[in-house]
């Protein structure tokens, strides 16, 4: 506790003798007026409730101002002039202006401009717990010795470089509160903390930030140079409008090239690019680039149409893709890892954009790979002639996320190719996904366009939904294109009265399709003449296919078979599936041609209402190794032979009274 001294807390009055004036009076006026003839408002207490009469004066006796003969203090606000006089009415002096200090330096620090009436200095010494000593934590190129102007126009470079030296030196962050030009390349170590200031740096010049920044959701880099090395940024900091006109991909990209240097940068958790809730209206494509080193990280507020994040394609934009999550060059050798894309939305407006999300490279020898799953997760794409396209990538999580083109003409939900047919892709796992697509001629859930070859490997498909569309699984394939490993796993369903399945198409003698597994999925209505499998084999190994266990219902196909198996194929197995309410004139499944190593068993009809097809399964001359046994169906459905085999194999297992 801290000890003072007592001191007098009362005025006291003196007489022309310096006695203590006794019986004397004292009167308060307004400054610079007689107070006795223009007296001021006085009062005995400090809430100025308790006014003083002076209509005679105020008392003083023993020296001290006095209230029913007790020393008492009065109040009084401003300026005020005083006379005082003895017992006898002599005056003993008058002042006619007198300033309360104390009062007057308490309104002036009341203002605005109170606080900056307080000197301060970087190089004084302050004693500890004082504001001095606080203010001396925070750096800011803005204050001696630096000295910066801080105003955009002149060159604070230098004063900008000691301030960052001074701060990084102390551990200290370096506060930006100034509009400071940078004229040449400059890194910055030091943490940066904007409040209300920028960075404005000359075209052609590069400052290159090693620590954290934290700034606000608005621009802090300006001018056309460029700023890189900070390990979490938003677009907003370069100049991101948000506003759903403007054009934000000069921003985002530049927020893209600023997180890709941030390798040897300060900064907890992974690079990341932050999205903001509205919409980023972009003119040209946006590129997130992931590399071996900086493994990426892009989220948004959600892909919900109300209160997430959009890129939205204008309809001054030029291009062909929208969002595109790059490759690299050589990246068999240098391989990415972990990166992580998702929560937000993107469409175009009126735009000649064909693809809204492009995955992977789209050159030769340009290729997105890694060394485990990355994670791409909750974007939906609307409306595009291709909403999603996987080129040339592997290793890759895909988690809640959809395409929906059922109002353009040939929309596509989703395309996998592999322009470059040294190349690979494939290797990944789509969970809950949805995708729509038009009914119009091209129109495609799945488009596998493997016409330049190349490989597409190892697809899997979780709980997934496809709706509409002409061909809901459509595969093309030629100059040698390998596709295989595919599973369309339980849970997936297909609906919406689509024309057709799957079609699948191979051209060249070196195209192979295999290991194709579609199990135990929800197939639901067909328009007319629509069928669940068309093949065309022109040439090719087309093998090793597994469709069993599904449950398929509520189709047309008219005199189209429900599977129509054209071209030369071996080891299929249809097992295990329910048909129920199918109306046409031909079979469930017909292979037209060269068949090897076919399974048909354990499938059942149910007929229901109008339900009937001619029979189970017939088989071209040309078969071998065949097994048909173990179907059965309800309610008589079959009009013709159920099971045919126009030829004579070899190896056939068809027991009579096995299939009815």
């Amino acid at each position: 506790m801290t000890n003072y001294s007592i001191q007098n807390q009362l005025p006291v009055f003196l007489s022309a003798t310096g006695a203590a004036l006794n019986a004397g009076k004292a009167y308060i006026g307004l400054p610079n007026q007689d107070p006795q003839t223009f007296p001021k408002a006085v009062y005995w207490d400090q809430a100025r409730t308790d006014p003083v009469d002076q209509a005679s004066g105020i008392d003083i006796i023993g020296g001290y101002i006095t209230r029913a003969g007790s020393p008492a203090t009065i109040y009084i606000s401003g300026s005020y002039s005083v006379r005082v006089r003895d017992r006898f009415g002599a005056q003993v002096y008058y002042i006619p202006e007198v300033n309360d200090d104390i009062v007057d330096l308490t309104a002036q620090l009341l203002t605005t401009a109170g606080a900056g009436m307080i000197g301060y200095s970087l190089a004084a010494t302050y004693p500890a717990g004082t504001v001095g000593k606080k203010l001396q934590q925070t750096i800011n190129p803005l204050d001696a010795p630096y000295s910066a102007t801080g105003d955009g126009v002149a060159d604070d470079r230098t004063a900008l470089a000691a301030a960052d030296a001074a701060a990084y030196a102390a551990g200290r962050p370096l506060y930006i509160t100034g509009n400071h030009r940078i004229s040449s390349d400059m890194t910055i170590q030091s943490d940066l903390f904007f409040i209300g200031g920028k960075l404005t740096v000359d075209s052609g010049k590069t400052v290159t930030c090693r620590g954290e920044v934290s700034a606000p959701t608005q621009q802090v880099f300006a001018g056309a140079g460029t700023v890189v090395g900070i390990r979490r940024v938003r677009p907003e900091w370069f100049g991101a409008a948000r506003d759903g006109s403007s054009d934000d991909a000069v921003a985002i990209n530049a927020a893209n090239a600023c997180v890709m240097q941030s390798a040897t940068s300060r900064g907890a958790g992974r690079p990341t690019i932050a999205l903001s809730q509205g919409t980023y209206a972009v003119a040209s494509k946006v590129s997130f680039t992931p590399t071996s080193t900086i493994n990426l990280r892009v989220r948004g507020a959600g892909s919900g149409v109300d209160g997430g994040t959009c890129i939205q394609a204008l309809s001054s934009y030029t291009g062909t893709i929208i969002v595109h999550i790059d490759g690299q060059s050589n990246a068999l050798a240098d391989r990415i890892a972990d990166y992580d894309i998702g929560g937000f939305r993107v469409k175009r407006d009126g735009t000649v954009a064909q693809a809204g999300v492009f995955v992977g490279g789209n050159a030769t020898d340009i290729n997105l790979v890694a060394k485990k799953k990355a994670l791409i997760e909750d974007i939906h794409v609307e409306e595009m002639p291709i909403c999603w396209q996987f080129n040339q990538c592997r290793l890759i999580d895909i988690r809640r996320c959809s395409g929906w083109s059922e109002t353009v003409s040939g929309g596509v939900g989703i395309k996998f190719s592999c322009t470059d047919p040294l190349l690979f892709t494939g290797d990944m796992d789509f969970y809950s996904c949805d995708f729509v697509s038009a009914v119009a001629v091209n129109g495609a859930n799945i488009l596998v366009d493997m016409a330049a070859g190349g490989q597409c490997k190892g697809i899997r498909w979780h709980g997934s939904t496809f709706y509409k569309a002409n061909l809901m699984v459509s595969i093309n394939l030629d100059n040698g294109a390998d596709v295989g490993d595919w599973w369309f796993n339980p849970g997936c369903q297909f609906d919406g009265f689509s024309n057709n399945f799957f079609s699948i198409t191979l051209n060249d003698a070196s195209d192979i399709f295999n290991n194709f597994h579609v199990e135990g999925c929800y197939f639901r209505g067909g328009n007319t003449d629509g069928r669940l499998f068309i093949t065309d084999i022109v040439a090719g190994d087309f093998s090793s296919i597994f469709f069993q266990n599904n449950w398929v219902a509520d189709m047309s196909p008219g005199a189209n078979p429900v599977m129509q198996m054209k071209g030369a194929m071996a080891g299929i197995n249809i097992s295990g599936n329910t048909f129920e309410e199918i109306v046409g004139t031909s079979h469930i499944a017909i292979f037209y041609d060269s068949a090897s190593g076919i399974s048909f068993d354990g499938n059942t009809f149910r007929k229901r209402s109008a339900a009937s097809m001619a029979g189970w399964v017939v088989f071209g001359a040309s078969t071998n190794e065949i097994g048909v046994y173990g179907n059965k169906s309800t309610g008589s459905p079959f009009t013709g032979t159920v099971v045919s085999v126009l030829g004579a194999p070899s190896k056939i297992w068809n027991p009579a009274g096995s299939n009815f």
